[in-house]
């Protein structure tokens, strides 16, 4: 392309690309995006929004480089901030597929269909891993085994819960998988190797999500919508910590529609360190509210959701 537009506001992921793509690249401030909204109207520009935030520049250079050579384009605009790519975006849209109810705030009703988060077919048969995850993690299947996962990137409170209560999953005989994020890699691995149990493991990053799923007997993870959506389709009993650090304080209202239904347990993030190994371990304990809350959650679960937004966007190219 000619040009590059990047909605951003890490403007070292911006220099990087510019390096890539020889000074082409152009950082737009929010406070003049109402010029571009005007050209996106036009049809003039080519658009993506809501990118992942933690892409690699050479994994995202790369992609430029191909969709180019399949569709040509002048200029391409790149949104990394969610609520300003929803924001503009659903101006120019015909339909807006959503995976929970009262989005209407955000977008009105006349768009909107919901039609859930799509999954990965992995996480989908992740029920016929179970003893392939057991034996990948080093589970004694004579114990429960706790997940716990915080995104990518790790989350900071709760990998601060686990590290301060670390003896209590030791005592209390339980199998541990814990992701961290690199950030607190070291200090995992240094915390775990002093315990000193086989079952309880530290790892920076989870590949195969869908085994560690299937391995698992309660998960805690955060509350992202992607997050729960699978959560849902795997229908183990959960307990959310939801990230304060988001827009809307969007994980929070997703974690409590499902404490409503029964279908999860939740901690706020600020209680993580206090309440969360407690709460664990007191579920643990509790084969009926396990039972009660993985029978109420595997009730919101939606399978299909790739198909139904493929249908419809079949639908609007007819």
């Amino acid at each position: 392309p000619k040009k590059i537009h990047v909605i951003e506001k890490d403007n070292n992921l911006c220099l990087l690309l510019n390096e890539k793509f020889n000074n082409k690249i152009n950082i737009i401030n929010n406070d003049i995006l109402q010029v571009y909204e005007n050209q996106i109207s036009k049809k003039k520009l080519t658009v993506f929004g809501n990118l992942p935030y933690n892409i690699s520049t050479e994994i995202l250079s790369k992609w430029i480089i191909n969709l180019n050579r399949e569709f040509w384009f002048d200029e391409l605009i790149l949104m990394f901030q969610k609520e300003v790519a929803d924001k503009i975006l659903a101006k120019y849209i015909q339909k807006i597929c959503v995976a929970y109810d009262n989005m209407e705030r955000f977008f009105g009703n006349e768009k909107l269909i919901i039609t859930g988060n799509p999954i990965r077919e992995d996480i989908l048969s992740f029920d016929t891993k179970v003893e392939e995850g057991r034996k990948l993690f080093d589970i004694d299947v004579s114990k429960p085994t706790v997940l716990v996962v915080g995104g990518s990137l790790g989350a900071r409170t709760i990998n601060n819960a686990i590290a301060e209560n670390i003896v209590d999953f030791k005592t209390a005989n339980v199998n541990l998988i814990w992701q961290t994020g690199i950030s607190f890699q070291d200090k995992a691995k240094e915390i775990t190797n002093k315990v000193g149990v086989a079952g309880i493991q530290a790892y920076t990053f989870i590949k195969d999500m869908d085994l560690a799923y299937a391995a698992a007997d309660v998960i805690v993870s955060r509350a992202g919508a992607i997050a729960i959506s699978e959560l849902c389709c795997v229908g183990k009993p959960i307990i959310l910590v939801p990230s304060p650090n988001v827009s809307e304080n969007h994980q929070y209202k997703n974690a409590q529609s499902l404490v409503n239904k029964n279908a999860a347990l939740l901690v706020k993030d600020r209680d993580a360190s206090r309440k969360l190994v407690l709460m664990l371990l007191e579920l643990l304990s509790d084969s009926s509210k396990q039972e009660k809350l993985s029978n109420n959650i595997k009730k919101l679960a939606v399978k299909d959701a790739a198909d139904r937004i493929a249908e419809i966007a079949l639908g609007l190219i007819k």
